[in-house]
């Protein structure tokens, strides 16, 4: 059977490039269609036909679910031309795809899956009502990524998902099935959380009539996560260590000391250049003056000696990152050649099981550990939270909070070096 490919013409070029649709008939004739759909080359994998999973490829959950919709739907045509024993020509194929990408003028798709389409169609666009900037890709992510389980649902329980079915047993199934993944409940959480914000606009735009997705019950769940922090000497080892024979290691840790000594997300600080670079070295008021992606908060960040060393290495303009993924697996060997090879144990509930996973210190360093590092090292230095939060940019106490990794005995710790300071211990006079 004929193989459906997707390709693009011009893997040299700098400039975006058409995606083609790629479909071989018989006696070697090829049919060629245009997707609408757009790729810089270097974001492309030819292997896998698809946008590669990069920072950079802002709009590639966007693209890679627009080319498995078309694909399916051109395959499910295939289909139904042979079983109808219809004569599968170039011109024929052409004229359906051309109605499948410009359909006639018809009402709005309604249901659940084309209310939940349109709202992923109209994704990039929508705005955070915190910030009053567009959302950011990450959570556009989430979005499709939601879709995606409840396609899978759907295939599980072999049913067609529609407003009415949004109820309290869908919610205990639903949870269920993304357990039997091994899913952590923040991540569960996650799926609900999409889930309900188009329910909620659905309900606000009289399409939706079912309330059941407001119960008490239907909640998003989540935990504080627990992950862990590297206190500043091992940030100084870190800093110190020779990487000049692995260039995509040093760089690595070159950026994740960035987010240590900022607690900047790794999608901010990647855009660090000169232009967010205020004041002067040698007065030592330089700073760091940026707006955070997801949330459009303006910060203001004093350049630590570390940034300011990492900042002069490249001449100002930092490297740009890999993917989160291949960050993430980067950072780790960095971490393991650091020595973290401490044994940690790490407490979480996956799959509905609260588990102790333990494992090496190095295997739980992630892009996240920097952020959480400088909140954490910054409390135990003793600077107010306020000012620490005026720093990460956080809005709420809480959620700052989830963010400093502080043990009992470190609390006990710190109130003793208060004691210490403010002359509160008292001497003991012998009699």
């Amino acid at each position: 059977m004929a193989e459906i490919k997707f390709i693009i013409r011009n893997l040299k070029t700098k400039k975006e490039t058409p995606i083609v649709l790629l479909y071989h008939l018989e006696r070697g004739d090829k049919l060629l269609f245009p997707t609408g759909q757009k790729v810089f080359p270097k974001h492309w994998s030819v292997t896998n036909e698809r946008v590669k999973d990069v920072i950079e490829a802002t709009e590639k959950d966007k693209t890679n679910f627009a080319l498995a919709e078309l694909k399916k739907a051109f395959t499910t045509e295939l289909t139904r031309m042979r079983a109808k024993g219809e004569p599968i020509v170039k011109d024929v194929l052409r004229d359906w795809l051309n109605s499948y990408m410009k359909p006639p003028e018809q009402k709005k798709d309604v249901s659940f899956h084309g209310y939940f389409k349109d709202f992923l169609n109209r994704a990039n666009s929508k705005i955070n009502l915190k910030s009053g900037k567009p959302v950011v890709y990450t959570t556009v992510r989430k979005y499709y990524q939601c879709y995606n389980e409840l396609l899978d649902y759907e295939k599980k329980h072999n049913v067609i998902l529609t407003w009415d079915k949004i109820d309290l047993e869908f919610y205990q199934n639903f949870i269920e099935l993304l357990q039997s993944k091994n899913q952590t409940v923040n991540n569960i959480g996650k799926h609900i959380k999409t889930l309900k914000s188009v329910m909620n606009e659905a309900t606000d735009n009289n399409i939706n009539t079912n309330l059941k997705f407001k119960s008490p019950r239907f909640k998003s769940i989540s935990e504080n996560a627990e992950d862990i922090f590297l206190n500043e000497v091992e940030l100084k080892h870190l800093y110190s260590l020779d990487l000049t024979n692995n260039p995509k290691l040093d760089k690595v840790r070159d950026l994740f000391l960035i987010g240590c000594w900022t607690g900047l997300r790794l999608s901010d600080y990647k855009c660090i250049n000169p232009d967010a670079i205020t004041g002067d070295f040698k007065n030592g008021n330089k700073q760091i003056e940026i707006e955070q992606q997801k949330t459009g908060s303006k910060v203001i960040i004093p350049v630590h000696p570390v940034i300011e060393n990492i900042l002069k290495k490249y001449d100002g303009k930092l490297p740009p990152a890999p993917s989160d993924q291949k960050f993430n697996q980067y950072i780790k060997e960095v971490a393991h050649s650091a020595g973290f090879t401490d044994t940690i144990i790490i407490r979480q509930n996956k799959g509905g099981k609260r588990l102790e996973i333990e494992m090496q210190k190095f295997e739980a360093v992630s892009s996240h550990t920097a952020r959480r590092s400088f909140a954490t090292n910054m409390f135990q230095r003793g600077i107010p939270t306020l000012t620490i939060m005026a720093i990460t940019g956080h809005q709420s106490d809480r959620t700052f909070k989830q963010y400093v990794k502080v043990t009992p005995k470190g609390h006990a710790d710190k109130m003793r070096e208060q004691w210490a300071k403010n002359g509160d211990y008292l001497q003991v006079v012998n009699s």
